[in-house]
């Protein structure tokens, strides 16, 4: 997160403390591209909160180390076969996986003050339970088995993180950023079983994720610490893994989104606020969907809920 008038740097020796919060009601069915209302969809509801604590070790290098809390619903309705029954929730919540990562800026800040661009790189440890059991309800009696992938705390796979980010000043008022965020894990599967009918879905599936932004930041109310943002967005899960198989269930696809947001700078306070609107969704075929349906000219996709918008705030207090 770049501060007000574009301030990306902090002093070598400060730490930063930030908690973000993320809210999701997934709710809108797709399949590839398509929207399919469904009466029976599941729907998720997500609450991620991330205590982040960073360290300027100097000038150009730094640390940051992060830890997810997450409370998460899922509500489906009673299925056997294609017959239907009331609805029910599962929850799940806890302690995500952790993650460190360590960042360097390309050039110098003291002579890059302008534009800069910074790479970092990261590992994420497995600490999130990835085989959570709830109750699930059925036409006879409860069942007790493992939870929908989407909102399992943890993958079960240790994973390595790049992000980079450049930021660059127009004139006095206005400053251009990027952001790019992916998580390659390259175990394929953690052995934790999903319950669903297709053999080759049997097993979770350990997913590569991705995140990229382009944006400008603009004053809103300078004299009071109050910039804007506009961004382009987008987020998702590739159906193929950058290293390693990407056999097993996942439910691959990406949301395109526009990102209006706000910051509010005072001192060593920031202040954070976004609520990126989705334009467009696409849940693509999985590895499962090729083996199941090999044809190249029919669908041949699972379904996926998607969110109309997410709701991000943060705050971050630099000493």
């Amino acid at each position: 997160m770049i501060g007000a008038r574009g301030e990306a740097y902090v002093a070598p020796g400060s730490w930063q403390v930030s908690v973000f919060y993320r809210n999701q009601h997934s709710d809108r069915r797709f399949v590839g591209s398509n929207e399919e209302p469904d009466p029976h969809v599941a729907v998720n509801d997500l609450n991620v909160f991330d205590l982040t604590i960073s360290y300027a070790l100097t000038s150009r290098y730094g640390f940051d180390l992060n830890l997810p809390v997450l409370v998460m619903n899922r509500e489906q309705s009673i299925r056997s076969g294609q017959t239907f029954g009331s609805r029910f929730s599962t929850q799940a919540g806890g302690l995500g996986d952790v993650s460190v990562m360590a960042r360097r800026w390309f050039f110098d800040p003291a002579k890059a003050q302008r534009r800069n661009v910074s790479v970092g790189l990261g590992i994420k440890i497995p600490t999130g339970k990835d085989d959570v059991r709830d109750e699930f309800q059925t036409f006879g009696a409860p069942v007790v088995q493992t939870v929908d992938q989407s909102i399992q705390p943890g993958d079960g796979g240790w994973g390595f993180m790049l992000r980079a980010s450049t930021f660059g000043r127009l004139g006095e008022s206005f400053t251009l950023f990027s952001t790019l965020d992916y998580l390659s894990n390259p175990k394929e599967t953690n052995g934790v079983p999903t319950y669903r009918p297709r053999a080759s879905e049997a097993i979770m599936s350990v997913p590569d994720q991705y995140l990229g932004r382009l944006g400008i930041q603009f004053p809103v109310g300078p004299k009071w610490g109050i910039w804007g943002n506009l961004a382009g967005r987008i987020e998702g899960v590739p159906a193929h893994d950058l290293f390693g198989g990407s056999a097993g269930f996942r439910r691959p696809g990406y949301a395109v989104s526009i990102e209006p947001g706000l910051i509010i700078s005072r001192q060593a306070n920031t202040l954070f606020a976004s609520v990126p609107y989705a334009i467009y969704r696409n849940r693509s075929k999985s590895v499962p969907d090729e083996i199941d349906n090999p044809i190249p000219q029919t669908l041949g996709n699972g379904d996926a809920a998607f969110a109309d918008h997410l709701l991000l705030l943060g705050y971050s207090y630099t000493f």
